[in-house]
């Protein structure tokens, strides 16, 4: 999720840095764009023989995401629905302020993944709150050949303009099958 919100921001900043003229005027911003592919991110599957962190490849696929921005703060929403690929990831490594970094997991002590899904996502940020979310649904088949299917919803709420972020409410779930 979180090297999906970086791609979310370089493009949200590159709109609004082209619209920043428009918007003195017109007072809310708005900017829609459609993309087959994104770059991998890393995220964690709690359960299921692909338990662990992973890369995650989403391409061949369709997505869009919608901008708003205005004087109160800006808002994104994100599709995507197309191929996933999932592979092990070690070696994760967490620095404050900078994406993670990992290495993909070659010794084959678990499997790879490829198949279906589907995502939903956003981000709202105003005066007086941030929330990040997401909706995840993939069905796939290991390199060992079982059928995954894998269901998650996520939500983080913090105060804006804190470093590091103070969290008010979070929650994660997770199901596999």
């Amino acid at each position: 999720m979180f090297r999906r919100l970086l791609v979310v921001f370089a493009v949200l900043a590159a709109t609004l840095v082209g619209a920043a003229p428009a918007s003195a005027s017109a007072g809310t911003v708005t900017q829609t764009v459609h993309f087959s592919s994104m770059d991998p991110f890393l995220a964690f599957i709690p359960c299921s023989p692909l338990a662990g962190f992973i890369q995650v490849d989403e391409d061949n696929g369709n997505g869009v995401l919608h901008f708003a921005a205005n004087s109160n703060g800006f808002w994104i929403t994100g599709t995507y629905e197309g191929h996933i690929l999932i592979r092990p990831a070690t070696n994760v490594v967490f620095v404050v302020g900078k994406p993670p970094t990992w290495d993909l997991d070659n010794s084959g002590t678990r499997p790879s993944a490829q198949g279906h899904v589907a995502d939903w996502f956003g981000e709202s940020l105003n005066r007086t709150v941030v929330v990040d979310h997401d909706t995840v649904n993939a069905q796939a088949t290991t390199s060992t050949g079982q059928a995954v299917r894998f269901h998650a919803v996520g939500h983080i709420q913090s105060v804006p303009n804190t470093f590091p972020p103070v969290v008010t409410h979070q929650f994660m779930t997770a199901t596999c099958s």
